[in-house]
């Protein structure tokens, strides 16, 4: 089990909060909205992975740290973070998505 799923639980939804400590602690920053939603609007050092692109992708990521996903809301990111987990990547989706990541002081650009 990892830290970050000790420290939060068995549970792989975060708050934006949550998000932003794990990527502080050195996390990966995935957003799973489309290129448009993502214009002028996304968190700053995200990496962009259309969620009807996550299943191809995952092998990119890499197991070795976590990932969390954003969405603009949270249901694509809870669907690409099922794949990810599927895949062996300790992925957790944040609740209320790039809003809840941007409010609890996620940097955006």
């Amino acid at each position: 089990m990892s830290f970050f799923a000790k420290l939060f639980g068995s549970s792989n939804k975060i708050g934006g909060a949550e998000a932003v400590l794990m990527v502080k602690d050195g996390a990966r920053l995935v957003d799973v909205r489309t290129a448009a939603e993502r214009r002028g609007n996304c968190p700053r050092r995200s990496t962009h992975i259309p969620v009807e692109k996550v299943a191809q992708q995952c092998g990119q990521l890499g197991t070795k740290k976590p990932v969390v996903v954003v969405c603009a809301h949270g249901p694509r990111a809870r669907a690409a973070c099922s794949t990810m987990r599927r895949n062996g990547i300790d992925a957790y989706w944040v609740r209320g998505g790039v809003r809840a990541w941007e409010t609890a002081g996620g940097a955006m650009k």
